[in-house]
Protein backbone atom coordinates (compact mmCIF):
# COMPACT_ATOMS: atom_id res chain seq x y z
CA UNK A 1 0.00 0.00 0.00
CA UNK A 2 1.38 3.37 -0.95
CA UNK A 3 0.99 6.44 1.16
CA UNK A 4 0.91 10.07 -0.01
CA UNK A 5 4.14 11.95 0.49
CA UNK A 6 4.31 13.95 3.71
CA UNK A 7 3.70 17.68 3.47
CA UNK A 8 6.80 19.80 3.10
CA UNK A 9 8.46 20.63 6.38
CA UNK A 10 7.80 24.14 7.66
CA UNK A 11 10.84 26.31 7.73
CA UNK A 12 11.91 27.06 11.25
CA UNK A 13 13.02 30.54 10.30
CA UNK A 14 10.88 32.50 7.88
CA UNK A 15 12.37 35.53 6.14
CA UNK A 16 11.37 38.61 8.11
CA UNK A 17 8.83 41.02 6.75
CA UNK A 18 10.58 44.11 5.51
CA UNK A 19 9.33 47.57 4.68
CA UNK A 20 7.52 48.42 7.93
CA UNK A 21 10.03 51.13 8.83
CA UNK A 22 9.74 52.73 5.41
CA UNK A 23 5.94 52.60 5.54
CA UNK A 24 5.85 54.26 8.96
CA UNK A 25 8.43 56.87 7.96
CA UNK A 26 6.62 57.58 4.70
CA UNK A 27 3.29 58.00 6.47
CA UNK A 28 4.80 60.39 9.04
CA UNK A 29 6.57 62.46 6.38
CA UNK A 30 3.47 62.61 4.20
CA UNK A 31 1.16 63.71 7.03
CA UNK A 32 3.62 66.27 8.41
CA UNK A 33 4.18 67.60 4.90
CA UNK A 34 0.46 68.10 4.33
CA UNK A 35 0.13 69.84 7.71
CA UNK A 36 3.03 72.18 6.88
CA UNK A 37 1.55 73.00 3.48
CA UNK A 38 -1.89 73.82 4.89
CA UNK A 39 -0.46 75.81 7.80
CA UNK A 40 1.89 77.75 5.53
CA UNK A 41 -0.87 78.63 3.08
CA UNK A 42 -3.23 79.75 5.85
CA UNK A 43 -0.64 81.90 7.65
CA UNK A 44 0.60 83.48 4.41
CA UNK A 45 -2.96 84.29 3.33
CA UNK A 46 -3.68 85.82 6.74
CA UNK A 47 -0.56 88.00 6.55
CA UNK A 48 -1.44 89.27 3.07
CA UNK A 49 -5.08 89.83 4.01
CA UNK A 50 -4.08 91.76 7.14
CA UNK A 51 -1.80 94.08 5.17
CA UNK A 52 -4.43 94.66 2.47
CA UNK A 53 -7.12 95.35 5.07
CA UNK A 54 -4.92 97.87 6.88
CA UNK A 55 -3.95 99.68 3.71
CA UNK A 56 -7.59 99.60 2.69
CA UNK A 57 -8.52 101.93 5.59
CA UNK A 58 -7.10 104.95 3.79
CA UNK A 59 -7.89 108.61 4.40
CA UNK A 60 -7.64 111.77 2.34
CA UNK A 61 -5.04 114.29 3.45
CA UNK A 62 -4.41 116.44 5.31
CA UNK A 63 -5.42 114.07 8.07
CA UNK A 64 -4.47 112.48 11.36
CA UNK A 65 -4.77 108.71 11.63
CA UNK A 66 -5.01 107.33 15.16
CA UNK A 67 -3.96 103.71 15.52
CA UNK A 68 -2.99 101.30 18.26
CA UNK A 69 0.46 100.05 17.26
CA UNK A 70 2.76 97.36 18.59
CA UNK A 71 6.03 98.43 20.13
CA UNK A 72 9.17 97.31 18.31
CA UNK A 73 7.33 96.68 15.05
CA UNK A 74 8.06 98.67 11.90
CA UNK A 75 5.10 100.51 10.39
CA UNK A 76 4.81 102.48 7.19
CA UNK A 77 2.81 105.30 5.68
CA UNK A 78 1.42 104.26 2.30
CA UNK A 79 0.27 106.76 -0.30
CA UNK A 80 -1.99 106.09 -3.28
CA UNK A 81 -0.56 106.88 -6.69
CA UNK A 82 -1.20 110.42 -7.92
CA UNK A 83 0.13 112.76 -5.23
CA UNK A 84 3.65 112.62 -3.81
CA UNK A 85 3.89 112.60 -0.02
CA UNK A 86 7.11 113.95 1.42
CA UNK A 87 8.62 112.46 4.58
CA UNK A 88 8.81 115.96 6.01
CA UNK A 89 4.98 116.14 5.83
CA UNK A 90 4.59 113.17 8.20
CA UNK A 91 4.61 113.36 12.00
CA UNK A 92 4.06 110.50 14.44
CA UNK A 93 3.34 111.13 18.11
CA UNK A 94 2.40 108.90 21.03
CA UNK A 95 2.13 109.05 24.80
CA UNK A 96 5.93 109.09 25.07
CA UNK A 97 6.32 111.90 22.53
CA UNK A 98 7.30 112.04 18.89
CA UNK A 99 8.54 109.06 16.91
CA UNK A 100 11.29 109.32 14.32
CA UNK A 101 10.07 108.95 10.73
CA UNK A 102 12.42 107.85 7.95
CA UNK A 103 12.17 107.60 4.20
CA UNK A 104 11.48 104.05 3.09
CA UNK A 105 14.35 101.94 1.85
CA UNK A 106 12.04 99.49 0.08
CA UNK A 107 10.83 99.99 -3.48
CA UNK A 108 7.49 98.25 -3.20
CA UNK A 109 3.76 98.76 -3.36
CA UNK A 110 0.46 97.11 -2.47
CA UNK A 111 -2.59 96.85 -4.71
CA UNK A 112 -5.91 97.22 -2.90
CA UNK A 113 -9.12 97.01 -4.95
CA UNK A 114 -7.33 98.28 -8.02
CA UNK A 115 -5.60 101.19 -6.27
CA UNK A 116 -1.82 101.10 -6.00
CA UNK A 117 -0.32 102.23 -2.68
CA UNK A 118 3.40 102.92 -2.36
CA UNK A 119 5.35 102.79 0.88
CA UNK A 120 6.79 106.29 1.40
CA UNK A 121 8.00 106.38 5.02
CA UNK A 122 8.58 104.05 7.97
CA UNK A 123 8.67 104.40 11.73
CA UNK A 124 9.03 102.12 14.74
CA UNK A 125 7.17 102.92 17.96
CA UNK A 126 9.14 101.97 21.06
CA UNK A 127 6.12 100.92 23.09
CA UNK A 128 2.70 99.47 22.36
CA UNK A 129 0.01 102.12 22.54
CA UNK A 130 -2.07 104.67 20.68
CA UNK A 131 -0.29 106.84 18.11
CA UNK A 132 -1.33 109.77 15.93
CA UNK A 133 0.06 109.79 12.41
CA UNK A 134 -0.38 113.24 10.88
CA UNK A 135 0.12 113.82 7.16
CA UNK A 136 -0.05 117.47 6.07
CA UNK A 137 0.20 116.92 2.30
CA UNK A 138 -2.80 118.25 0.37
CA UNK A 139 -4.86 115.97 -1.85
CA UNK A 140 -3.20 112.65 -1.14
CA UNK A 141 -4.71 109.38 0.05
CA UNK A 142 -2.70 107.66 2.77
CA UNK A 143 -2.89 104.71 5.14
CA UNK A 144 -0.84 103.30 8.01
CA UNK A 145 0.01 99.60 8.04
CA UNK A 146 2.91 97.27 8.83
CA UNK A 147 5.84 97.98 6.56
CA UNK A 148 6.59 95.74 3.61
CA UNK A 149 9.65 94.49 5.49
CA UNK A 150 7.48 93.45 8.44
CA UNK A 151 4.96 91.85 6.10
CA UNK A 152 7.77 89.95 4.38
CA UNK A 153 8.74 88.42 7.72
CA UNK A 154 5.22 87.04 7.96
CA UNK A 155 5.69 85.50 4.51
CA UNK A 156 8.35 83.26 6.04
CA UNK A 157 5.47 80.77 6.15
CA UNK A 158 6.03 80.30 2.41
CA UNK A 159 9.09 78.31 3.41
CA UNK A 160 6.77 75.98 5.32
CA UNK A 161 4.79 75.42 2.13
CA UNK A 162 7.94 74.50 0.19
CA UNK A 163 9.31 72.35 3.01
CA UNK A 164 5.93 70.67 3.43
CA UNK A 165 5.79 69.86 -0.27
CA UNK A 166 9.26 68.31 -0.10
CA UNK A 167 8.34 66.26 2.98
CA UNK A 168 5.12 65.04 1.35
CA UNK A 169 7.06 64.06 -1.79
CA UNK A 170 9.65 62.16 0.27
CA UNK A 171 6.80 60.53 2.18
CA UNK A 172 5.33 59.19 -1.06
CA UNK A 173 8.76 57.86 -2.11
CA UNK A 174 9.22 56.12 1.27
CA UNK A 175 5.72 54.63 1.04
CA UNK A 176 6.45 53.22 -2.41
CA UNK A 177 9.78 51.74 -1.26
CA UNK A 178 8.14 50.29 1.85
CA UNK A 179 5.31 48.76 -0.16
CA UNK A 180 7.77 47.15 -2.59
CA UNK A 181 9.87 45.78 0.27
CA UNK A 182 6.80 44.43 2.07
CA UNK A 183 5.49 42.75 -1.08
CA UNK A 184 8.86 41.10 -1.76
CA UNK A 185 9.13 39.87 1.85
CA UNK A 186 5.68 38.27 1.69
CA UNK A 187 6.62 36.45 -1.52
CA UNK A 188 9.79 35.10 0.10
CA UNK A 189 7.81 33.94 3.14
CA UNK A 190 5.31 32.10 0.97
CA UNK A 191 8.16 30.47 -0.91
CA UNK A 192 9.79 29.40 2.38
CA UNK A 193 6.50 27.81 3.51
CA UNK A 194 6.30 25.82 0.30
CA UNK A 195 3.83 28.01 -1.51
CA UNK A 196 4.28 29.46 -4.94
CA UNK A 197 5.21 33.16 -4.90
CA UNK A 198 2.93 35.39 -6.92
Amino acid sequence: MSYPPPPPAMSSSLPPLRGKGMLVTGTVFFVLGLVAIVLGIVMTANALASLSDDVGTAQATPTTITRTLDGGKTYAVYAADGVTVQVSDIEVTGDAGSVSVSATTVDGNVDVSGTNYTEVATFEPAETGSYDVTVSTDGATVAVAPSLTSAAKSLIWLIAVVAGGLMAFLGVIFLIIGAVQRSGSKKRQRAAMGGQPY
